[in-house]
C-alpha cells in the first residue's frame, strides 16, 4: 500500500471483532469478589458500540487478475488486492475459466478487507467491473466449453480474442441498421460475431447454453442470482439499442426493465434467430441502468465464499473500462458550476490497461465512421457515449520489450534496483538525452518509427486485420536501442490517440481536456507523450484505482447512499495532477512536423542546420501504410511540390498541408487514393492562380472550406454525373453555397432543374438564407407554378405553341425539388432520376 493511502486509512477508525460487542469498564476485570463486579455492572452503562463505517467494495476483472478494492464515504481507497487468473491462448484464440475467476474474486475480496482492516459487515455495497468476454453456462449455470479443445473449464472468449474476424465480415456485409450504432461495423472483439463462431463450429457447446453473459453481468448474476443484464455490456457489445428506454430514464424508482431494444430482424439475418427465443433469454430478457440494484443483494452463498454478508446491496454492473470512465470523468479542479456550460462533454477518459480505450459523451446522438457507439446511457445516464480504442497499447509495449535481445539484462538491472522495467527504461532515456545534448526527449527517436496495430486497429481505421509496422532497425541489440524502441512505441501510441480525439471533434465532439487512469496512467513518460502529441491537458484523478473506484460507485448507488450514478460519481470523483502539454516551441515544432512517426503515417523530413531556419524540405514519403493522416503538417513551411509517393497510399484518408510553401502542381495519380476523404491545402503557392477544380466521379463528403473563397482565379467547379443523359459543369457557389454531399451529383441535377425552369440562379440577389432557390420554388407548388416560370416558357405555352404543358412542367419542378432535398439521404437515387427523366421525355416528345 502507498503511503499516501496509508495517511488515507491511518485517519479512520479501525475495527476489530470486540467492536461490536458492549463491552464493560476495566475493573470489571479487577481481582474485587463478584459482588463488586455486580456493583459496577448495575451502576455503570455499558460503553456503547462503536458505530460501523460505510465501506464501498468495487472488484474489477482485468485480463491478467481479478482485484478488490475498499474505498471510504469520501471516495478515498482504503486498501486493495489482488489474485492472478489463468488464461489460455492458442493463436486467435483465448480463453478463460468463469470458475477460477470467482474463486480469484473471493480470495481478492478476502484479502482486501484484511488488509484494510474491513469487516464485512461494513461493506454497505458492492459493484462488479470486467473485460467485455464472453461467458457461456447451462441451465444449472454449469460451464459451457467454447473451446476447440474441449476443454470444459474454458467457458470464456477473452475480449481480445479474434477468432471471429471472417463472422464479423459477414455480419457487417449485411444492411442492419444497428450497425450505425457501433461506428458502422462490428469487430470481432464484440459479442454476435463470436457467438456465430460457436454456431458454427461447436454444434454442441452451442445446443448446451442457457445463457450467454458479458463476464460483468455473468459476475452480478453469480452474486445475486438475478440474470437482469446492464444497459452498459448489452448496448457497447451486443448491439442493444439502449435509447429504447429513453422514456424511462426519469422514472422515480429504478427498476430492471424489460428487454425492448433487441433488433430481431438483425439477429435472424446473422442467422442467430434462435436467441430471439424465450423473449431473448439467452441474451438478456431484461436490463437495468448501471448501478441498479440486483435482486436480494448478496445471496448467502455469495456473501459466504466473499466473506461479507448476506444480503450487502450489488449494483448493475459495468465493462471495466467504462467503470473507469465512472471513477474518473468527475474528477476536475473546479466544479461544473464554475466551470462552462456541458463542460463534462468536453473531457475524453483514457483507460489504459492491456489496451485503451478512449471514451466521451455527448448530449446528441454523433455517428462517426470507425468508432463505436453512439451508446445511449451506456456509461452515464441520459448521455450518448461515444467509444474509440486501442486494440493492444500496454501489451503492446509489454510485446516491444520483452521480445528484445536486451530484455533479460534490462529486468535484471531493474529488480535490482527495484524499480519497475518501465521506470528503468525512462531513466536510460533521459540519461542519453542529456549524453547526446538533445533539445528534448522526442529528438531521439528521429531515426526510428512504429506503426502499433500489431493487434489491428480498433479505431478509427477499424480494421482487425491491420498489421504493426517497426521502421529503422539497426544491428544494435543494446539497452539503449531497446530504451528508443520503447520511446517510439509510446509515441506511436500517442499518436493514435491524437488520430482519434481529431476525428472525433471533425465529427462533431469539442474535446480539449483529457483524463487518464489505468496502469500505464502511473507511467509519467506515457502521459507527457500524450500530452505533448495531442495537445491537451491531462489530468488524473487522486485515486490511481479509478475503475475499482468506478466499480465501487456501483454499490454506493445500489445501496441508496446517492440517487443516481451521475450524482455518485461528483461526489466520490476527485481530481489530482494536471500534466500540461510542453511550451517549449522546439518539442511543438518536433510533434507537428512529425518527425517522431505516427501511428498512421510516416513523413521523413529533414530541419535545416542553420539555427533559427524555420523552412523544412519533404525528402521522401514511405507508402506503405494502412492509411495516411497528417494533421500535424500545418504551418511547417513545408517546401517543394507534393511527390508522386503519395499516390502509393491507396488507403489515403486525410492529409492536412495547411499554411505551407509547397509549390508545383498535386500529382494527377491522386485519383488513385481512393479513400481519400479530406485534404486541407489552404496557404500554398500552387492554389494561387487555380482556375478550374473537377471533382467528378466521386463520394465526397462534408462542405467546401469557406477559405474557397479567397482563390480569386477559380472559375468553375466541374461535377460529372455518371450517368448517360446530362454531364454538366457549374460555379463553385452553385446549390448548397459550398457544401457538397455524398448524393451532391442528384443535388445539382435539382438544382440545374429548377434553373431551366425559372432562369434563375441560387446567388441570385433576390436570394438569401431566409429564401433560397429551393424555398421559392417549393411555395409555389402546386397550384401557382407559373408565378415562378420563365416568362419565355409561360409566353410558348399561352401562345399555344406550348413546349411544356403546365403538368410536365410542374413534374420537372417536382423533380428538382426531390433531388435538392437538405438531407442526402432523404434525395432520390440516380436510377430512380433517371426512370423519371426517361417518363417526362417521353411525355415531351
Amino acid at each position: 500500500m502507498s503511503d499516501a493511502r496509508r495517511a488515507w486509512s491511518d485517519n479512520t477508525p479501525r475495527l476489530t471483532p470486540h467492536h461490536y460487542r458492549h463491552r464493560l469498564g476495566a475493573s470489571a476485570f479487577s481481582d474485587r469478589g463478584a459482588s463488586a463486579s455486580l456493583e459496577m455492572a448495575a451502576t455503570s452503562a455499558p460503553e456503547p458500540a462503536a458505530p460501523l463505517r460505510s465501506v464501498l467494495l468495487g472488484v474489477d476483472v482485468g485480463t491478467g487478475s481479478a482485484r478488490a478494492g475498499l474505498f471510504d464515504e469520501d471516495g478515498k481507497l482504503l486498501g486493495s488486492a489482488s489474485s492472478p487468473i489463468q488464461i489460455w491462448k492458442d493463436g486467435d484464440c483465448i480463453e478463460q475459466s468463469s470458475t477460477d475467476i470467482w474463486h480469484a474474486i473471493c480470495a481478492a475480496v478476502k484479502a482486501a478487507c484484511s488488509l484494510a482492516n474491513v469487516a464485512g459487515e461494513e461493506v454497505a455495497g458492492l459493484g462488479f467491473a470486467a473485460t467485455c468476454s464472453l461467458v457461456a453456462v447451462d441451465a444449472d449455470g454449469s460451464p459451457v466449453t467454447v473451446s476447440l479443445s474441449g476443454d470444459t473449464r474454458r467457458n470464456i472468449i477473452v475480449w481480445m480474442d479474434h477468432r471471429a474476424v471472417k463472422q464479423a465480415e459477414k455480419i457487417n456485409s449485411s444492411s442492419s441498421p444497428v450497425l450505425q450504432y457501433c461506428g458502422g461495423s462490428l469487430s470481432p472483439e464484440m459479442q454476435p460475431p463470436k457467438l456465430l463462431w460457436v454456431k458454427e463450429n461447436l454444434q454442441e457447446s452451442w445446443t448446451m447454453a442457457f445463457r450467454w453473459m458479458d463476464l460483468s453481468d455473468w459476475l452480478a448474476y453469480r452474486a445475486t442470482g438475478d440474470d437482469t443484464r446492464s444497459l452498459c455490456t448489452t448496448v457497447c457489445k451486443w448491439t442493444y439499442l439502449g435509447h429504447a428506454h429513453m422514456e424511462q430514464i426519469n422514472e422515480k424508482d429504478s427498476r430492471n426493465m424489460e428487454a425492448c431494444g433487441w433488433d430481431d430482424d438483425f439477429w435472424e439475418e446473422i442467422g442467430l434467430g434462435d436467441l430471439i427465443d424465450g423473449h431473448h433469454a439467452k441474451i438478456g430478457r431484461s436490463v437495468a441502468f448501471p448501478g441498479h440494484p440486483l435482486g436480494s443483494g448478496l445471496t448467502p452463498d455469495a456473501a459466504k465464499e466473499m466473506g461479507l454478508r448476506a444480503g450487502t446491496p450489488v449494483g448493475t454492473s459495468l465493462i471495466d473500462a467504462h467503470a473507469g470512465g465512472v471513477g474518473v470523468m468527475e474528477s476536475v479542479a473546479v466544479p461544473d458550476s464554475e466551470s462552462k456550460e456541458g463542460a463534462i462533454c468536453h473531457r475524453l477518459v483514457l483507460v489504459c490497461g492491456t489496451s485503451t480505450c478512449h471514451m466521451a459523451v455527448s448530449r446528441s446522438k454523433l455517428f462517426i465512421p470507425g468508432v463505436w457507439g453512439p451508446f445511449w446511457s451506456a456509461m452515464v445516464p441520459e448521455y450518448w457515449l461515444t467509444e474509440g480504442g486501442q486494440s493492444a497499447t500496454g501489451a503492446l509495449l509489454d510485446y516491444i520489450i520483452e521480445n528484445h535481445v536486451a530484455s533479460p539484462r534490462l529486468a535484471n538491472r531493474a529488480a535490482s534496483q527495484n524499480i519497475s522495467v518501465f521506470e528503468l527504461l525512462n531513466k536510460i532515456l533521459e540519461s542519453m538525452m542529456q549524453d547526446l545534448k538533445s533539445p528534448f526527449l522526442a529528438a531521439l527517436t528521429e531515426d526510428i518509427h512504429v506503426l502499433p496495430d500489431f493487434h489491428g486497429n480498433r479505431s478509427p481505421i477499424a480494421d482487425p486485420k491491420a498489421k504493426g509496422v517497426v521502421c529503422g532497425l539497426t544491428l544494435d541489440t543494446s539497452e539503449k536501442q531497446l530504451a528508443l524502441l520503447y520511446l517510439a512505441t509510446v509515441q506511436s501510441i500517442a499518436y493514435g490517440t491524437r488520430h482519434i480525439v481529431d476525428h472525433c471533434n471533425a465529427h462533431g465532439h469539442q474535446i480539449d481536456t483529457l483524463l487518464a487512469c489505468g496502469g500505464l496512467a502511473k507511467n509519467p513518460l506515457f502521459l507527457q507523450e500524450h500530452a505533448d502529441i495531442v495537445g491537451c491537458p491531462i489530468v488524473l484523478p487522486r485515486e490511481s484505482e479509478s475503475v475499482l473506484l468506478g466499480a465501487a460507485i456501483l454499490g454506493a448507488v445500489a445501496s441508496k447512499k446517492y440517487s443516481s450514478l451521475s450524482d455518485s460519481m461528483k461526489a466520490l470523483n476527485a481530481a489530482g495532477q494536471v500534466i500540461h502539454p510542453a511550451e517549449d516551441p522546439k518539442t511543438a515544432l518536433m510533434v507537428h512536423t512529425c518527425l517522431v512517426a505516427t501511428v498512421t503515417y510516416i513523413f521523413v523530413i529533414s530541419i535545416p542546420p542553420k539555427e533559427g531556419q524555420a523552412g523544412i524540405a519533404v525528402d521522401h514519403l514511405i507508402g506503405s501504410w494502412k492509411t495516411v493522416w497528417t494533421e500535424g503538417l500545418d504551418g511547417n513551411q513545408l517546401e517543394e511540390s507534393i511527390p508522386n509517393e503519395i499516390c502509393l497510399l491507396r488507403n489515403f484518408g486525410e492529409m492536412s498541408l495547411v499554411n505551407n510553401k509547397l509549390s508545383g502542381s498535386i500529382p494527377s495519380c491522386i485519383e488513385n487514393v481512393s479513400y481519400l476523404q479530406i485534404m486541407l491545402l489552404d496557404s500554398n503557392s500552387f492554389l494561387e492562380n487555380l482556375r478550374s477544380l473537377d471533382l467528378s466521379f466521386n463520394s465526397l463528403g462534408g462542405s467546401l472550406h469557406a477559405n474557397m473563397r479567397a482563390l480569386k482565379m477559380m472559375q468553375t467547379m466541374n461535377f460529372i454525373v455518371s450517368a448517360p443523359i446530362i454531364a454538366f459543369e457549374f460555379l463553385i457557389e452553385y446549390g448548397l453555397e459550398g457544401r457538397v454531399s455524398s448524393r451532391g451529383d442528384i443535388y445539382s441535377y435539382g438544382i440545374m432543374f429548377l434553373e431551366m425552369v425559372t432562369r434563375k440562379k441560387p446567388m441570385d440577389e433576390m436570394f438569401s438564407e431566409e429564401m433560397s432557390l429551393r424555398q421559392w420554388v417549393k411555395a409555389t407548388i402546386p397550384n401557382k407554378i407559373m408565378e415562378v416560370v420563365d416568362e419565355n416558357l409561360a409566353r410558348n405555352q399561352d401562345g399555344g405553341g406550348a413546349i411544356a404543358t403546365q403538368e410536365k412542367l410542374l413534374a420537372i419542378m417536382e423533380l428538382g425539388l426531390e433531388c435538392s432535398r437538405e438531407l442526402p439521404e432523404e434525395r432520390m437515387d440516380i436510377k430512380e432520376v433517371v426512370v423519371k427523366l426517361n417518363k417526362i421525355k417521353l411525355q415531351l416528345l
